[in-house]
């Protein structure tokens, strides 16, 4: 509907949504990637804060292989880039965690460190409990970190205080989070 009516925001959240689950991911990865391209299109260089968001979403799926062909970290820093001129706290976070997520086992460590630490510190200063949701995306990447580094001592610290703040603030996957880090 959004495509026949050429409203390009509409199509840019209808694909962010798409792309989202990661069922639409496994099943249908090529329209994902056109779906991308698309709204890409549509978007031009209006709606930053939406095509920082879309642009996080697709740096993501090819970081963690969902989707197979471009250049996920060039993706997360387009992203990133977007989302600080867009100064919007939730985009913000989706493109910290994508940017780390693309650094996650090829860049050196110290790359995803100042994103962890900028992610804990974005959701801490949260307004909201939705928003707050970034400070369990930088505990799982200053894990990640800690665990590369061999820092178990602070590796343990990290995962105790994931697991605190999924308690806290009643989300799931921050406990899930704690739970796979507790597994190592």
């Amino acid at each position: 509907r959004a495509r026949s009516a050429g409203l390009a925001a509409d199509l840019g959240r209808a694909v962010a949504a798409f792309a989202d689950q990661p069922q639409a991911l496994l099943d249908h990865p090529g329209e994902v990637a056109a779906l991308f391209d698309e709204a890409r299109v549509a978007l031009g260089e209006d709606h930053p804060e939406l095509r920082a968001r879309l642009l996080a979403f697709e740096a993501f799926a090819y970081a963690t292989y969902q989707l197979q062909g471009r250049d996920s970290l060039q993706l997360a820093d387009d992203a990133l880039a977007l989302a600080r001129r867009a100064d919007d706290p939730s985009t913000l976070g989706e493109a910290l965690f994508g940017a780390a997520t693309a650094r996650s086992g090829t860049a050196p460590v110290d790359e995803r460190v100042p994103l962890g630490e900028e992610l804990v510190v974005l959701g801490r200063t949260a307004t909201t409990a939705r928003a707050a949701i970034p400070t369990a995306y930088g505990l799982r990447v200053m894990a990640g970190v800690h665990l590369e580094r061999g820092a178990s001592d602070a590796l343990a610290a990290t995962v105790e205080e994931m697991a605190r703040f999924g308690q806290e603030q009643r989300w799931l996957p921050a406990l899930a989070f704690a739970e796979q880090w507790e597994a190592t």
